[in-house]
């Protein structure tokens, strides 16, 4: 093999050079020669055993089964070698406190290489705990822990792998406490409501959802993701004078609305739960109107028209749009037929799911006297109709969720109405803010220590919480995997670091989840708070929204509370030792004169005094204002009612992150501001001293 290269160059010489006798033409031949391998003569293939076991790719890292459970151990037994073999024993154990073989061993009578041959056991155990279950190939069993085989393989240690195995037991712990009860002399504790208000207001022209919304739409969004059955129809709103004249015909009502849902569906909201009204209803209506006095001021117009640029929200109940019941009292006997009486059966016992999975839906009892049938008897059988649907829901609620409301107006024929609604989506307030003040802890007993002990069963998660005797997780004290701390400290604080509420009682809460996913509960003894000297208290509840300038107000579930109020001030009357004061204070925002706002103020305080009152003749049970006055007074409580105009825009007090905030809910330079500052608010305050 000789490559030949031949190289060829010609020279052109000059005068000079060719009188030297100089060469003009050159020729190089390069032989590149390569060296010649000789090919290896074939050999017959050495015969190679080897046995390989390996995981069954089916089968997870770690089986996890429960005590008494079979669980099936999987394996694949391949022959990596290239040789067949007859005749593989595979034996199976299970390396629990005693070593176990599982069965007789299992013989695989041929193997080709390359072949693989899956193998499966069933295996039960009795102790929980973490073991490992060992497959063992080329082995008959018989010199455990030594493998006893008869192939002789090129590679011995791949015959064997460990799949460990965890066995899920029962669970059982004990949660000890160090204090069962915390003494504080005094006390002054602070509950307000921070109201919702469902409407979303816009600028000039704009379908742009304020940032500044969000708050209230992130509420809303969570709690329509709570409530698969309620859903949310948006209305939006223009102002003629402040908006465009074309508004129609580029849609600017429907825009906004389209935004309001874009939001909503943005913080979370099911896009099945939220409509777009656009019929039926004037796009021009406003909200706020031009004032009848004629002293109505260029920033009340103003006002009046950031207002009327708005979307409103209206909420239903799938498949209950209309009344359940409506029946008139035709003859002189307050009765329901059995018929009727039976069919609130069947629609309690199908009301149940829906009440159980959809927390705001609330049921309605609403029923409006006669001349012939007093208010009185109204609540009465209202109350008992109430007891009746009860008695066929399991779900529990209580006259929050189920409320009655009497009509203040007579009708011509009295009659009783059952709604289903899911006003309190949009209407309920959030959680009341709560602030402890004027108060010092005993040295010593600034932490509780809690003890847990997991006595059985091992945990792989875990929750300790705080939780309130209404059930309500108010402190998350630790989480993680693994088994929890043996021993923590508890504050005697919620999550915002506000001291708990003494009215309530309290226990730790561990959630445990095993390694098998099983989940159980253990809690401690209960624990509470005890002011030995004096308890302050003051508890606010924005009862009652209103329309602009009128005494109507905006929810009817706000309105339905006012019957639950009732009962609870004539508990708190009726304990001991205990000083009340019930203040029914009315409000406007500031549009308008003095004179206007203080006389409507006033207006709607004496509007809700006088429901008040009509409840708590019907929750005490008696038939006038007077006799109502002489029951205050044996109880040492006191009933005040005030119009207080704008003068006292609607203000919180809050703990948050160790200290104290007032947050104003009610800033009369947005339009949200001005509707939560026409209100009426329930102010109950009371004084207990003890003797």
């Amino acid at each position: 093999n000789l490559p030949l290269v031949f190289d060829h160059a010609i020279h052109y010489p000059n005068s000079s050079m060719s009188r030297t006798g100089a060469t003009t033409h050159s020729v190089g031949i390069t032989a590149n020669i390569r060296k010649v391998e000789k090919k290896p003569k074939p050999q017959k293939p050495v015969p190679l055993f080897d046995i390989l076991v390996k995981p069954d790719p089916v089968q997870p890292g770690t089986l996890i089964t429960t005590l008494d459970e079979k669980t099936f151990f999987r394996a694949v037994i391949v022959n990596v070698g290239n040789q067949p073999v007859d005749s593989v024993s595979v034996t199976a154990y299970a390396i629990v406190p005693d070593t176990h073989k599982i069965g007789e061993p299992f013989v695989i009578p041929h193997l080709e290489p390359g072949a693989e041959f899956p193998v499966a056991w069933s295996w039960s155990w009795d102790i929980a705990g973490k073991y490992d279950f060992l497959v063992s190939a080329d082995d008959d069993g018989s010199l455990f822990p030594a493998a006893s085989g008869r192939i002789d393989e090129i590679n011995e240690r791949n015959n064997r792998i460990e799949l460990p195995f965890i066995i899920a037991g029962e669970i059982i712990a004990s949660i000890d406490v160090q204090y069962a009860v915390l003494d504080i002399a005094e006390l002054t504790f602070i509950a307000e409501e921070e109201p919702l208000v469902p409407v979303v207001f816009f600028d000039e022209n704009s379908a742009e959802v304020g940032d500044r919304f969000n708050s209230t739409l992130q509420v809303i969004s969570d709690r329509l993701k709570n409530n698969p059955f309620i859903t949310i129809g948006l209305k939006g709103f223009i102002d003629v004078d402040s908006d465009p004249d074309n508004w129609e015909k580029i849609g600017l009502h429907t825009a906004r609305s389209e935004a309001v849902k874009r939001r909503l569906v943005e913080l979370g909201a099911p896009d099945t739960s939220i409509s777009i009204i656009s019929e039926g209803y004037d796009p021009t209506g406003s909200r706020v109107g031009t004032q009848v006095s004629p002293y109505e001021s260029q920033q009340d117009r103003l006002w009046a028209q950031q207002e009327n640029r708005r979307v409103e929200m209206e909420t239903s109940v799938r498949y209950y749009e209309g009344p359940i019941l409506s029946f008139e009292f035709a003859g002189p006997e307050l009765k329901l037929p059995q018929s009727t009486l039976d069919s609130l059966s069947m629609f309690a016992c199908e009301a149940d799911g829906v009440l159980d999975e959809n927390p705001e839906v609330i049921l309605v009892l609403e029923g409006f006297a006669s001349e012939e049938h007093g208010q009185e008897e109204i609540f009465a059988i209202l109350d008992d109709l109430r007891e009746h649907i009860l008695k066929d829901i399991t779900c529990p609620i209580d006259e929050t969720r189920f409320p009655v409301i009497v009509g203040p107006e007579l009708s011509d024929i009295a009659r009783v109405e059952l709604l289903m609604t899911g006003e309190a989506l949009t209407f309920r307030p959030k959680e009341a803010a709560l602030a402890a003040k004027d108060f010092e802890i005993p040295e010593g007993k600034e932490n509780n220590r809690v003890s847990v002990n997991i006595e059985e069963g091992e945990v792989s998660e875990y929750n300790l919480l705080v939780v309130d005797s209404e059930g309500r997780v108010i402190r998350t004290l630790m989480k993680g995997k693994g088994s929890p701390p043996k021993s923590l400290l508890w504050d005697w604080r919620d999550d915002n670091g506000n001291l708990v509420d003494p009215r309530q009682t309290y226990h730790i809460e561990l959630v445990a989840t095993d390694v098998a996913g099983g989940v159980s509960r253990f809690s401690s003894e209960e624990m509470d708070i005890e002011i030995t000297e004096i308890e302050r208290r003051k508890e606010s509840s924005i009862i009652v929204q209103f329309a602009f300038d009128e005494i109507t107000s905006t929810s009817k579930y706000l309105e339905s509370r006012l019957e639950a109020m009732a009962r609870r001030v004539k508990s708190e009357a009726e304990e001991p030792d205990i000083e009340l004061v019930i203040k029914i204070l009315g409000h406007t925002d500031p549009i308008g004169t003095d004179r206007r706002n203080t006389i409507l103020s006033e207006a709607r305080a004496s509007k809700e005094e006088a429901n008040i009152r009509r409840y708590l003749r019907f929750v005490v049970g008696v038939e006038t204002d007077h006799e109502l006055d002489r029951w205050l007074a044996e109880h040492n409580a006191t009933l005040v009612c005030q119009g207080v105009a704008d003068s006292d825009p609607y203000e919180i007090e809050r703990y948050r992150e160790g200290e104290f905030e007032k947050v104003l809910l009610g800033n009369n330079s947005f339009p949200e501001g001005r509707a939560v500052n026409r209100r009426v608010v329930i102010q109950v305050e009371s004084i207990r001293e003890k003797k």
